[in-house]
Order: structure tokens, then C-alpha cells, then sequence
């Protein structure tokens, strides 16, 4: 059981915070006033401005600059480029067998030049067929196009083993590799010259025969990898071109010299639901590929008054693009592309794997009787999976320490059998619950990424209810 009036060890002010915890306790809880929240109610076609728009932007992500999305096309059939930075990516064939066009090739630029700083790569690919007969690994490949050699330090959680689907087994371990910093490095620090290029990170063969150390039956292949980037020159910025390749299977021992066969020409597309020969046109919200800032959406610290929310609870809408949000562009979190070819919409849809801060100020307005507060997230219509960290009694812990809190997994949604009725997963673990006694306060930070697969937009739900049996004096 947690319970109110807790000891608070951290008072860091956040740059962006509305008010500290030092501050509030100055102030008795029940002459605190709540934050005033803006409500939503859609009006124009493909809006989904409902519930309440949570306040807070992006910020800079600390340790990349820059991140890299690979997912157009997620399932392929034959080796070459599944995504690069170049201004034109390489030649590939539809499903249909025809090849897609310069045109659609030619990627549109919001600013973009080289990846000159740290980066992430996200990927999410499908290799067919699926019988054995042609196993694949998938590489990042990086090219350094600058006058200088630079050095290039990666570490990779790339999952190829475990289930997808209702029981989302890869997009757990997955979330819970990266939000733990459970990162392996099969490749260590690697030097590449002028004008060279090498390898940084690589799979486990997959779609192959048999499970093994090398090996997955598995047709899926998700990951995320991370690269800390130095220029031997440090008065000139890297600029590096980056590819992520799907090459055949086989040994480790030559894979820059196999992905370099491949770099001229891309994976063969069995992309089936997103038309990667036309642009997005009307509520099409397509998928995210391209190369955006690395960055980290955090909310400015909100009060909530439990005793209000134990009679309306509040729903933020969450994970909105700007193709849902003309009417509410307060409520859209997602983040501009700097580079993404023309089937793509220009912004991070979905924000999968983009971490996000929530702190939440709690205060019970009530003068007489006690409430519990619950934070939960859900969707009505289809599933969504979190992997988060979560701090009770804290509205200022540093994100550093916040990230050593243990990582949880969930999925919430009609075809999930372990959430409640109601389509929606508490954030705290069994047998927990926040209790906050009569003009008394309490605070939470949490902090989660979006799941591979989820539906999105989703909810997060505010809510609280009375303790049973409570005598009033």
C-alpha cells in the first residue's frame, strides 16, 4: 500500500516546471487550485481532439541527436536497402514486381544534411518467405561522407526470438531492453575513415530453419540501436550517411564487405497496406520512416484535485499526430521529420519507442474525507502496449533517477484478456494505490514509451474514488 504525505527526497526544479514540490508544501492542499485543462470535442474531419489535451512539448533527447525510422517497406523479400539517408534511395520493386519510381524514391527535406552527432536507429521489418529457405540479417551500415575519420561506439537490443501479435511478446522485451539500458555490443568502438564505411550493429539470422545462438525461425525482426559518434577532428562536425540493410544469412566475420554488395539497390517490397507509390491523402496516417531529432515529450507539472476526480475522471489524449489534431494543435505531440520519403506523412506518427515525462501534482480538496488515486491508459476500440517506469511521491526526481525505477510492460484493449473491463491497465502494480487524506497532497512521475503494434491515438485516465467504510467526523 502507498500512502500519502510521503517523505520527498528530490527538489531538482525542471526548467519547464510550473511550480516545485518544495513550493507546494508551503501551501495547504485544499486552497491549492487545480491546472486548468483544456477539453475537446472534435468538429472537422479526421480530428481526434476528444478528451483533454495534455500541456507540454517536446524536448531534446539527451544522449542522441538524432533518430532514424526503418518501416517502409516493414516486410520484404529479397536483400538490399530497407531504409538510408541519402537524398534518393537505391532502386526496389513493389509487391506487384513493378519498380517504384525516382519520384517516390526522392525523399522530401525539412532541413536535413548528413547525421553529424548521436544517433538512434529504430526498426521493425518482416522477412518472407517464412519457411527457412532464405535467412536475413538486418545491419546498420554507416558511411562516413566528411573529411575526417570518425569513431563510432553502438550498442543494439535487437529482438528476433518470441511471440508478436495478441500476445506481444517481442514489443515487451524490446520496451523493457531499452527502458532498462539493456543494450548488447557485439560490435565495439569502430574507426571509419574518409570516404569508408562499415557495419555498427547486426541481427541473429532469422526467418532461418532452427533457433539457435545465431539463429531464429522467427520472421520478425525488431530493434532499436543507439550510437555515440566523435570526430578525430573535433573543429569539423561528422557527416555520416546511414543505411539499414537486409543482407543473407551467414557468418559475422566479412559482414561490411556482404552489406557493401547491397547498398545500390533496395529489399524488394511485400508491403501490402501502405501504398508506397502514392502520398498520403485525407485521415491516411500511414507510417513513420525518415529521420527526425531525437527528442523526449514532457509535460509541465499539473495539479489535479482527487476529490474531483472521484466524481469525473479526466482522459488525455495521447500520441496525436498533426493530421488529427488542425482544430487542437496544442494536443499534438508528435514530432516534425527532417527527412521522409513522399508515402510518408512529414511527422513522427505513432511516437513508437519516443520516451515521454508525466508529473502529476495530487491534492485532495476534500476536508473531511480521504480518496485513492489511480493513473491508467487504455484504448476502446483496439490494443496499445506502454513500457514505463513510475515514481510515486515524486513530481521533481531527475530523469536519471527515474529511469533506475524497474521497468513494467501492459497492454490494454478489447483482445486483451488480463486488463480491466473497461479497456484500460493501471500504471501501478497490483495491491498499490496512491491514498491522500483530507487537504493533504501527493505527486507521481512517470515515465514510458509507446509500444511496436499499438493503436493509436490512445488515453491516459485520471481518476480517483473514496475509501470504503470511511467514517466522516
Amino acid at each position: 500500500m502507498i500512502f500519502s504525505t510521503p517523505l520527498k527526497t528530490f527538489f531538482l526544479p525542471l526548467a519547464l516546471a510550473s511550480m516545485t514540490a518544495a513550493a507546494a508544501e508551503t501551501i495547504d492542499p485544499c486552497d491549492e487550485k487545480p491546472t486548468s485543462l483544456k477539453s475537446l470535442s472534435p468538429t472537422v474531419e479526421c480530428s481526434q481532439c476528444r478528451n483533454h489535451a495534455l500541456p507540454g512539448r517536446l524536448w531534446p533527447a539527451d544522449d542522441f541527436q538524432y533518430v532514424i525510422h526503418s518501416d517502409l517497406p516493414e516486410m520484404f523479400g529479397t536483400p538490399g536497402v530497407l531504409y538510408s539517408t541519402e537524398a534518393v534511395r537505391p532502386p526496389f520493386s513493389l509487391k506487384s514486381g513493378e519498380p517504384l519510381s525516382e519520384e517516390m524514391r526522392r525523399q522530401k527535406n525539412n532541413g536535413f544534411t548528413a547525421i553529424d552527432g548521436n544517433f538512434e536507429v529504430f526498426l521493425f521489418h518482416i522477412s518472407q518467405p517464412g519457411d527457412g529457405t532464405q535467412p536475413r540479417r538486418i545491419v546498420v551500415y554507416a558511411r562516413n561522407s566528411g573529411k575526417s575519420a570518425v569513431t563510432i561506439t553502438p550498442r543494439q537490443a535487437i529482438v528476433t526470438d518470441g511471440v508478436i501479435g495478441t500476445k506481444h511478446e517481442m514489443e515487451n522485451v524490446l520496451g523493457r531492453r531499452v527502458m532498462a539500458e539493456n543494450w548488447d555490443r557485439p560490435l565495439s568502438a569502430t574507426k571509419i575513415e574518409s570516404g569508408k564505411g562499415a557495419v555498427i550493429a547486426y541481427s541473429k539470422q532469422f526467418s532461418a530453419k532452427t533457433n539457435g545462438e545465431d539463429s531464429s525461425a522467427n520472421v520478425n525482426c525488431f530493434g532499436i540501436v543507439r550510437a555515440a559518434v566523435n570526430s578525430d577532428d573535433e573543429t569539423e562536425k561528422p557527416n555520416l550517411q546511414v543505411f539499414v540493410v537486409a543482407i543473407p544469412g551467414g557468418e559475422t566475420g566479412m559482414l561490411t564487405t556482404e552489406t557493401e554488395k547491397y547498398l545500390d539497390r533496395g529489399a524488394g517490397s511485400l508491403e501490402g497496406v501502405v501504398d508506397l507509390a502514392s502520398e498520403p491523402t485525407g485521415c491516411q496516417l500511414r507510417r513513420a520512416t525518415g529521420v527526425m531529432r531525437g527528442h523526449v515529450f514532457k509535460n509541465s507539472p499539473i495539479t489535479l484535485d482527487v476529490d474531483a476526480l472521484a466524481s469525473q475522471p479526466i482522459a488525455f489524449q495521447m500520441a496525436l499526430p498533426a493530421v488529427q489534431t488542425r482544430e487542437c494543435p496544442e494536443a499534438r505531440q508528435t514530432a516534425d521529420m527532417l527527412l521522409y520519403p513522399p508515402a510518408s506523412r512529414p511527422d513522427s506518427i505513432g511516437n513508437y519507442m519516443m520516451e515521454y515525462e508525466l508529473r502529476l501534482h495530487l491534492v485532495n480538496r476534500n476536508k473531511t474525507e480521504t480518496r485513492t488515486f489511480d493513473l491508467r491508459f487504455g484504448k476502446a476500440d483496439a490494443d496499445v502496449g506502454l513500457a514505463w517506469q513510475i515514481a510515486p511521491h515524486f513530481l521533481n526526481i531527475p530523469s536519471a533517477e527515474l529511469k533506475k525505477e524497474p521497468v513494467r510492460t501492459g497492454w490494454a484493449g478489447p483482445k486483451q484478456q488480463d486488463d480491466d473491463q473497461n479497456n484500460t491497465r493501471s500504471f501501478f502494480a497490483d495491491g498499490e494505490q496512491i491514498i491522500i487524506g483530507p487537504c493533504e497532497s501527493d505527486d507521481v512521475t512517470l515515465r514510458f514509451m509507446v509500444l511496436g503494434n499499438s493503436s493509436l491515438p490512445f488515453q491516459i485516465h485520471a481518476m480517483a474514488s473514496p475509501i470504503e467504510n470511511q467514517t466522516t467526523p
